[in-house]
């Protein structure tokens, strides 16, 4: 007898996310009050990406959770592919090519790499036994994470490029690799913060020394640690140097937004102004000051959590940061409910993405984080942002309600 089609269907994820829609429809419509005719295409536009992107959510919901294994590779493949598409005809903000055209919807193929990678990386780091001694079973899937990484900024496109940076690191984590290790592999990124004085580079390189003795870190891999970290202390300088007045400005204006108020600081600075003027309650629904002169550039897409803060104030903030919560939570639990290795570590990296985003853009918003153009999930416009990560809500459904297969 066939089981109940409800059964083990998670409804509180489900009405979670369509909330956070429904909530993401109502802040776009708000957020472009100040120019109605432009605001109502984008908003309805928003919408038709909604009923597809729900479309989607079916679809991943109803294939076999064998059929992402046995095609995570070609998954992989076509979503690199379609990466070179934009640097070859692709549209957006010159020098920015990060669109591929159809008729009046724009599509991104970065927000589609992210779905083949998190496939092609389950099934890679769930098939092999890593450890710090197998080198080549760590190799194979960073530089399948690089690959998509260095093409989504070369579009530019940082924020949606960090994201591929991340996913590797949360795998390995969860499949035994030690703090230890993980901060080795991260530890260019904290020369590149160090290097701007050669004081700081030469403390940090010294504690680097000492954590290989101290932990009898095998000679060959103390080697390499110490070379990738001297290389890029030596190139930061040089890095900086080569940087365009504006990219210097950005960085430096995220220390201190004062620094440029008018200019790369605005937005940080409006937007803070914003969030905090909402007070407890709000500045009521479509009323936002902030909004209406148009003080906050972009509110649409990354600072909707600004709109948020402004006219709901922080109820309207912690309400939403309560359903984030509610969909991090769900994943979570689910990762220790599966019995597949593939599919816990896909539910791992679909949270690890939807966290990256709701963590990055808060802090964004309240000069925490410098300026990205990291979205809020299904609340920031966007079509293929929102389609893709319903489609991960799909899996998340899926997954669940095929936790006990292998």
């Amino acid at each position: 007898m066939a089981g109940h089609p409800l059964k083990d269907f998670d409804l509180l994820l489900f009405i979670t996310v369509l909330l956070l829609s429904g909530i993401g429809i109502l802040v776009i419509y708000s957020s472009t009050q100040a120019a109605p005719e432009v605001g109502k295409r984008l908003y309805q536009r928003q919408l038709v990406w909604l009923s597809i992107s729900l479309a989607f959510l079916v679809l991943f919901l109803t294939m076999p959770v064998k059929a992402f294994y046995a095609f995570a590779y070609l998954f992989y493949c076509l979503s690199i592919l379609l990466l070179l598409l934009p640097l070859l005809r692709g549209s957006g903000s010159f020098p920015a090519k990060r669109w591929i055209d159809f008729g009046a919807l724009h599509f991104q193929p970065s927000e589609a790499a992210k779905l083949g990678t998190v496939f092609a990386l389950s099934r890679a780091v769930s098939s092999r036994s890593l450890s710090p001694s197998s080198g080549k079973h760590l190799a194979w899937p960073i530089l399948m994470a690089l690959l998509p990484l260095a093409l989504v900024l070369i579009e530019p496109d940082l924020g949606t490029s960090l994201v591929f940076a991340v996913i590797p690191l949360v795998l390995f984590y969860f499949k035994g690799i030690s703090i230890l290790h993980l901060f080795f592999l991260l530890s260019p990124v904290l020369s590149v913060l160090f290097a701007f004085h050669w004081l700081s580079w030469t403390v940090f390189i010294s504690m680097l020394v000492a954590l290989f003795y101290f932990f009898k870190v095998p000679l060959f891999q103390s080697l390499a640690v110490f070379l990738i970290n001297s290389g890029v202390g030596a190139a930061t300088p040089l890095v900086w140097g080569a940087l365009k007045e504006y990219q210097r400005q950005r960085l430096l204006s995220f220390l201190n937004p004062h620094l440029d108020p008018r200019g790369s600081g605005w937005q940080v600075i409006q937007s803070k102004i914003a969030i905090g003027s909402g007070g407890l309650l709000g500045r009521g629904i479509f009323q936002g000051t902030q909004k209406k002169l148009a003080f906050l550039p972009r509110q649409h897409t990354d600072f909707a959590f600004s709109v948020i803060g402004e006219e709901l104030g922080m109820l309207g903030c912690v309400l939403v940061l309560a359903l984030f919560f509610i969909l991090v939570w769900r994943g979570m639990r689910l990762v220790k409910e599966c019995k597949s290795p593939f599919s816990s570590l896909v539910v791992v990296s679909v949270v690890t993405i939807f966290s990256f985003h709701i963590l990055l853009n808060t802090a964004m918003t309240l000069g925490m984080m410098p300026v990205t153009g990291v979205p809020l999930p299904f609340i920031s416009y966007g079509g293929s942002f929102l389609l893709v990560s319903l489609s991960m809500v799909g899996l998340l459904l899926n997954i669940g309600k095929n936790r006990y297969e292998y």
